[in-house]
């Protein structure tokens, strides 16, 4: 774009420039980290400083939304200066496989302009949860979350005879809760005063066949 530019001075007159403008786009793209277990997630914000001459909508994309999660768009108001003005979006990252996952956020306000943003993702094995406590004769719902994209079955079982969980296997709907209900009841007399366990849930899908369960601690109480 041309711009004119003068300057008026009353002893020397008037200079009168011709301005060539032109815009490039920025010299290295921004770069986002994430780090989640399987099972968990991470939410970071990407911040852009848009010049906006008039309120905008941008739209926003990623490649692989079943990693990656944004609005689809954003409005921002008019700048109500030359120096721009700071806009902030958040994206979540709720991966579903195991590794090194890449995508790219791209931003596109039409004439106000395109931004991008690499988005880095690392997806580690589950993390243990709990301890979760559970009254003698008692029971206890524990949540569990199915993030893969789709349906699977997935098998619950403990490691100890005094807890029993309420069904074996259950077929979850994908990005969807389930409720395993865990019950206590020692037999016996026991010098302890609680009891430990682990339940674990497992895909039954065949690629995940050789995968890490799920972990959750349990702690029996054994006071009446």
């Amino acid at each position: 774009k041309t711009a004119a530019l003068s300057f008026d001075i009353a002893e020397l007159g008037t200079y009168k420039y011709e301005l060539r403008l032109s815009a490039t786009p920025p010299p290295s793209t921004p770069q986002l980290r994430f780090e989640a277990p399987l099972g968990g997630q991470q939410v970071e914000t990407f911040t852009f400083r848009a010049f906006t001459i008039a309120p905008t909508d941008f739209k926003l994309s990623v490649g692989r939304p079943e990693f990656f999660e944004v609005p689809p768009s954003v409005n921002v108001e008019a700048s109500p200066h030359w120096d721009g003005l700071d806009v902030r979006v958040q994206i979540k990252f709720e991966p579903e496989a195991l590794g090194n996952l890449s995508d790219t956020l791209v931003i596109d306000g039409g004439a106000a302009g395109e931004y991008r943003c690499t988005l880095l993702g690392v997806c580690k094995r589950p993390q243990p949860q709990g301890p979760f406590v559970i009254a003698k004769n008692g029971s206890r719902e524990i949540t569990f979350r199915n993030v893969f994209g789709d349906a699977r079955e997935f098998s619950f079982t403990v490691d100890n005879a005094a807890f029993a969980v309420s069904t074996a296997t259950q077929n979850i709907p994908p990005r969807a809760e389930a409720k395993c209900v865990v019950s206590f009841k020692p037999e016996g007399e026991h010098k302890e005063s609680e009891i430990s366990a682990k339940l674990f849930v497992r895909c039954l899908s065949a690629d995940f066949a050789s995968f890490p369960p799920w972990v959750y601690y349990l702690r029996g109480n054994l006071a009446e």
